[in-house]
């Protein structure tokens, strides 16, 4: 396969499958190619571009091979994340609604401008990774690891309205506090009543 060769939709996607291939590093999937409900599982797609790629229902449960993936602007709205790995990624500007990121790892992920709203971020790590001015309403990020050798995770005027903060892995709660002062709607959070 050409290394700028496109993917250019899932019976695209599904027919290279078929032929026996599974890595797809680096490969640039169609700027609003339908991949809806496409079960990733078992790929590898490390540094993959997928920006504004229509990825609602897709199944990436246990990716282990997701690092440097461009989502921006994509469309994961109930998708499947949990157990991935996808370090370093970008997820800027991307729709994660009611998305599950259950235990993956999302260290150092760009997150900037994006839609979480309702998506579950439990048991996650979340080191370094951008929530600036994205959407946490009602989000889960209960037992997520906030902080770690990358740093801490960063919610300049991200909206956490009724998102569940409770059994945040943090050092300190008063660094967890400092961590979401810049957070919208921080004090309407559920949270453990050490925070409050």
């Amino acid at each position: 396969m050409n290394m700028t060769e496109h993917i250019q939709n899932k019976e695209h996607l599904q027919e290279l499958i078929n032929s026996g291939r599974k890595d797809f590093s680096g490969r640039i999937f169609e700027k609003h190619g339908d991949f809806s409900g496409f079960d990733f599982r078992g790929l590898i797609l490390n540094n993959a571009n997928m920006k504004e790629v229509d990825l609602s229902g897709a199944d990436f449960n246990g990716t282990e091979n997701m690092s440097n993936v461009i989502l921006k602007g994509a469309n994961l709205r109930g998708a499947d994340l949990s157990n991935s790995v996808l370090e370093g990624s970008d997820l800027s500007e991307a729709n994660l609604e009611e998305a599950e990121l259950i235990g993956s790892n999302l260290i150092s992920v760009n997150f900037f401008e994006a839609n979480l709203k309702n998506a579950d971020l439990s048991d996650t790590s979340l080191a370094g990774a951008n929530f600036s001015k994205a959407c946490l309403v009602k989000a889960s990020l209960r037992r997520a690891k906030l902080s770690g050798v990358m740093g801490n995770a960063i919610f300049e005027e991200a909206d956490v309205a009724e998102a569940d903060l409770q059994e945040v892995s943090k050092d300190n709660w008063e660094e967890l506090k400092k961590m979401f002062g810049k957070a919208i709607n921080f004090e309407r959070s559920k949270k453990d009543e050490s925070v409050e």
